[in-house]
């Protein structure tokens, strides 16, 4: 009964991912196949007749042929069935050789089969869900944003020590320009400017005059210029800012418009059949890379129940005598 709710969730949730926007792409889904694959591992021990086990297997992956509607997809299906039973079959061999019960080394046998198989199925029933959409609809809304935001304020902290704390101080648009203006003239520098333009043999009351224009004249010019500079960054954008923005909110934007602008004429073009095969690829990737992070989180937890479900009497473990062939 585990396994079947989990299938179902595990694969509606990609379902939905794709379909409904603004749904969770991946907190949601990795709570639910993080389920199915700890139900796998423990499945694997616990059930030791293979035909039952494969049964078993085939319908928690059903539910994917069903919302990929794509009679191909069973094919997926199939190769995930084989990629499951060859991680059963690791899991169960690794229980055999072994002296001692180890469940975390018997899942850590299969944790690669079980990984395969779920990337596997997961990008190609995205594959077949978006490869009849527009071209728009076929390219995964990534959280780029949040990754802009955590990259840009170190690249400028890089580039430039001023911004160094420009993400803890919350840095507005107006600050950051006030930043770039350059620095205030002090009374001797604008002695000494002056003295080189005009000479040293004027008078206080006119000296001040000169020192009060020269302020007039770079006030203005920096009024000028921070102008220009957001109505600047308004144009990055895309959108016209008050100045109250955050700066590495607006650099963030920039990015993300970058990506795409880059990404919609391919994506537009009739000429690129291999977008939702290039997705596909990459969604693979990447669920790949993060099941290999999460492996050892899921095997903690599934060897965590098995160690309970020994202790409450669930599960029996017990000794035998065993001959064994040895060279002498």
């Amino acid at each position: 009964m585990l396994a079947l709710v989990a299938g179902f969730f595990s694969w509606f949730s990609v379902d939905r991912a794709i379909n409904v926007p603004g749904a969770d792409v991946w907190v949601v889904p990795g709570i639910f196949f993080s389920s199915l694959i700890i139900v796998y591992y423990l499945s694997a021990v616990l059930i030791r007749d293979i035909k039952i086990m494969a049964a078993l297997i085939v319908v928690t992956l059903l539910p994917s042929l069903f919302f990929a509607a794509n009679f191909l997809h069973s094919i997926d299906i199939i190769i995930g069935l084989v990629f499951l039973l060859l991680a059963v079959t690791a899991i169960g061999r690794e229980l055999k050789l072994g002296i001692k019960i180890n469940p975390y080394k018997a899942f850590k046998a299969g944790n690669f089969f079980v990984i395969m198989a779920i990337s596997f199925v997961i990008s190609t029933q995205y594959f077949f869900e978006v490869k009849d959409l527009e071209a728009a609809r076929q390219i995964p809304k990534l959280p780029t944003q949040k990754i802009s935001n955590l990259i840009v304020p170190r690249v400028l902290a890089i580039t430039n020590p001023e911004f160094k704390n420009m993400n803890d101080e919350k840095l507005t648009v107006d600050q950051f320009i006030a930043k770039t203006q350059g620095k205030q003239f002090s009374v001797a520098e604008e002695d000494a400017m002056i003295d080189k333009q005009i000479g040293r043999s004027i008078s206080s009351e006119e000296r001040f005059a000169y020192r009060r224009e020269f302020e007039k004249q770079i006030s203005s010019a920096q009024d000028l210029a921070f102008i220009q500079s957001r109505e600047k960054l308004s144009e990055m954008a895309g959108r016209t800012l008050s100045g109250d923005e955050k700066i590495s909110d607006v650099l963030a934007q920039k990015i993300d418009n970058s990506i795409a602008e880059f990404v919609t004429p391919t994506a537009n073009s009739n000429d690129f059949p291999a977008l939702p095969i290039s997705m596909a690829i990459i969604l693979f990737l990447s669920v790949f890379s993060l099941g290999s992070l999460l492996s050892m989180i899921w095997i903690s937890v599934a060897g965590a129940i098995f160690g309970v479900l020994v202790k409450a009497g669930v599960v029996s473990v017990r000794k035998i005598m065993q001959e064994v062939e040895v060279l002498e």
